[in-house]
């Protein structure tokens, strides 16, 4: 396969904004039959409201150099989530994670997923999180060999999603102390 690049797309104007680049991620999604509602609500800007304000949304996209242009091969969106401005709770939750059939087992979703990794917010982030369909045995395998696992609860919440999915963790972070004394434990992974 060819050379191909990462780039982050940006958020602009409310939405993301680059009318060629949507057409082509969401043609991607499309011959993988890949959450294609849920991908044009991110692009279009119109699932920000569904998110706290101090969740920040990325999105990096796989591109491969063509005669005329380019071709999306893949692209990864992901949210760092601080709902109370302490570090120990400062997560990133892998939303969205494609590589075009033709286009895997060469690297392409490892760089990706990296990129995440890498972002500047996500140094900041304890855990990392991942819903996916539950049945899936490839995504089993793959978020297994991530270091990925299924809890029960997270910070108090039940990890009990709708019948269809489920949700995992990478834990690095289980518990912390906001004081001296045993009475300060907070808790995240029992």
């Amino acid at each position: 396969m060819s050379c191909y690049t990462i780039e982050e797309y940006n958020y602009e104007n409310g939405k993301y904004s680059d009318e060629l680049l949507n057409k082509k991620v969401i043609n991607l999604a499309k011959r993988n039959k890949f959450y294609i509602p849920q991908i044009k609500n991110v692009i279009d800007g119109s699932n920000r409201g569904l998110f706290h304000a101090n969740w920040s949304q990325y999105f990096f996209v796989a591109k491969k150099k063509t005669k005329k242009d380019y071709k999306v091969v893949g692209f990864i969106i992901f949210y760092n989530h601080d709902f109370s401005n302490r570090r120990e709770r400062f997560n990133t939750s892998l939303e969205y994670w494609l590589v075009d059939e033709s286009w895997r087992g060469i690297g392409v979703g490892k760089k990706l997923y990296e990129k995440m990794l890498d972002a500047p917010s996500a140094f900041k982030s304890t855990n990392y999180k991942v819903m996916f369909k539950k049945d899936d045995e490839n995504l089993i395998n793959l978020y297994t060999k991530l270091g990925y696992s299924y809890i029960d609860k997270y910070d108090g919440n039940s990890q009990v999603c709708n019948g269809e999915h489920t949700i995992w963790w990478n834990i690095s972070l289980s518990k912390f102390y906001i004081g001296n004394d045993d009475d300060n434990l907070v808790v995240l992974v029992e």
